[in-house]
């Protein structure tokens, strides 16, 4: 006889991986341009090809080394090469085993931290309870984000820290043998190697679950030790990954400029900024944040939620972290999976007819919260970051098909997002993901290149020797925007081909 409470969860489990399909392969990415897609397919397309040293920045094969070439993304290309299906297929395909592992770590987690008989709720509330939400980032779970960002490495590191999180608790209460010191320093390193962001966040929450053990058992042992010294481990471990260069991107490129960028802008002080980011962003934790009042109902780890939920607070707002923009979001998980362990503390106390009362009620105010910007509406209007991003005319490459996968295009910023990311082709630059993140400075460059060229068509000239560019994609809609290229272009370049969506220009540098 099976479980209701199994039964719900398989059903539960099957309709949101069938929903998520629609969204991924059906509704969501043959639409939408300049998303983060793009830009981790190329990085993809550039590791089939590599030779598997460093690895390049995607967009230019001598470009610096990408520090998004880490496990994951370098298991789909992998997977994308050995059984010859398209990089965005198995891109896509990976984001429905995500959302299958997330389920799983999720309610294994609940399994573990709450011992409830209500743990098949867990990943239900995990994506339920969440408030409304200004964008869409990827490192949030709740509903809207899981059907734009399931494929990204964001959301599986994400299931990799309930994971590792539930490793390193078993570690401490059954002290087992040298095998249980491998299945923590494993998945950890597996995550800080394939998103180094969600590895520090992961680390937050270790030291949290590392001090509310002290505090409970007023000793330290041998593996609170080891889990202490697990973040220096990944750290010397990650230098040995050859395809990009932790140190350069740390100290040379990322923190460091980071670091000084915070201190020299006004940008990110006073009152006033916190205060939008306490209206705009933490009510994004929406009504999750009433669980911490039922937390010291599990009283195991009542000390680990609230410890989990103080110390991301004062992260958030402290300014301890670089471009409060970028990093911020990344937190906002920590807040709602404190929050949803204190509501699975209260189910345990509270009328089981109530409960569902509550779970009803949760997913009403959940899709209310998201329904309007969900890509599975076609009533609503889909996010498309809005204002402020571009979209594509046109997703249709087939007119570069016949040249050499060793040539550069020239074509205009959004395009050349989608044309790198499905091509495998090298393009010039294209529109930053992250304005001012030192990791994109060739793609920034790149970007301010293209638009001087259609501003003024000569800099093409220019530009040509600089980026050893072979060909030159225009879109065959005049538009004001590219008149004056597409004149200049059309009167000195060769026109070696025509699309229903493009001119293809040969320009003359074989390679």
């Amino acid at each position: 006889m099976i479980k209701k409470s199994t039964l719900f969860f398989t059903v539960f489990s099957i309709l949101f991986v069938l929903l998520c399909f629609y969204s991924f392969f059906i509704d969501l990415y043959p639409q939408k341009s300049n998303t983060d897609l793009w830009t981790h397919l190329a990085i993809i397309n550039e590791l089939k090809v590599n030779d598997y040293s460093e690895v390049n920045a995607p967009f230019f094969t001598d470009g610096e080394n990408d520090p998004r070439s880490g496990i994951y993304l370098t298991g789909i290309a992998l997977v994308s090469k050995i059984f010859n299906i398209s990089t965005i297929n198995t891109y896509l395909f990976f984001g429905i085993i995500n959302i299958i592992f997330f389920l799983i770590c999720s309610f294994l987690f609940s399994k573990h931290f709450l011992k409830s008989k209500y743990n098949y709720l867990f990943p239900l509330l995990l994506i339920f309870l969440w408030g409304p939400s200004r964008n869409i980032y990827a490192g949030m779970f709740s509903l809207n984000e899981i059907l734009w960002i399931g494929p990204f490495y964001h959301f599986f590191t994400f299931s990799l820290l309930l994971l590792s999180l539930i490793y390193a608790d078993k570690l401490i209460e059954q002290k087992r043998s040298v095998s249980s010191y491998l299945l923590v320093i494993i998945p950890v390193f597996v995550l800080y190697n394939t998103h180094m962001l969600t590895g520090i966040i992961f680390f937050v929450a270790l030291y949290a679950l590392i001090t509310a053990k002290i505090i409970n058992y007023k000793k330290i042992t041998r593996e609170l030790i080891f889990l202490f010294s697990i973040p220096f481990l990944c750290f010397l471990l990650n230098f040995l990954w050859p395809l990009y260069d932790q140190w350069n991107y740390f100290f040379n490129r990322g923190a460091v400029n980071a670091i000084q960028d915070v201190n020299n802008s006004e940008t990110y002080r006073g009152l006033d900024y916190y205060w939008k980011y306490i209206n705009s962003w933490i009510l994004v934790g929406g009504l999750s944040l009433l669980g911490i009042i039922f937390s010291p109902k599990n009283k195991k780890y009542f000390t680990f939620i609230i410890l989990l939920f103080i110390i991301t607070l004062i992260i958030i707002f402290s300014g301890l972290t670089p471009w409060p923009i970028q990093f911020y979001w990344r937190f906002f998980p920590l807040i709602v999976l404190a929050g949803v362990m204190g509501w699975m503390s209260l189910f345990q106390i509270i009328n089981k007819r109530l409960i569902f009362i509550l779970i009803a009620l949760i997913i009403i105010i959940g899709l209310l919260f998201t329904m309007n910007k969900m890509v599975v509406f076609k009533d609503w209007e889909p996010y498309t970051y809005q204002q402020s991003q571009y979209q594509s005319e046109s997703i249709s490459y087939d007119i570069l098909n016949n040249i050499s996968k060793k040539s550069v295009v020239f074509t205009d910023e959004v395009e050349s997002h989608i044309l790198s990311g499905l091509t495998g082709l090298n393009v010039v630059g294209v529109r930053p993901s992250h304005a001012g993140f030192n990791q994109t400075d060739i793609q920034n460059q790149g970007y301010d290149n293209i638009k001087a060229a259609y501003e003024e068509p000569e800099k093409i000239d220019e530009l040509i020797p600089k980026y050893q560019i072979t060909h030159i994609l225009l879109k065959r809609k005049i538009s004001e925007k590219n008149f004056l290229l597409s004149q200049y272009v059309n009167n000195k370049y060769r026109l070696i081909d025509i699309s229903d969506d493009f001119y293809l220009y040969y320009v003359g540098n074989d390679l």
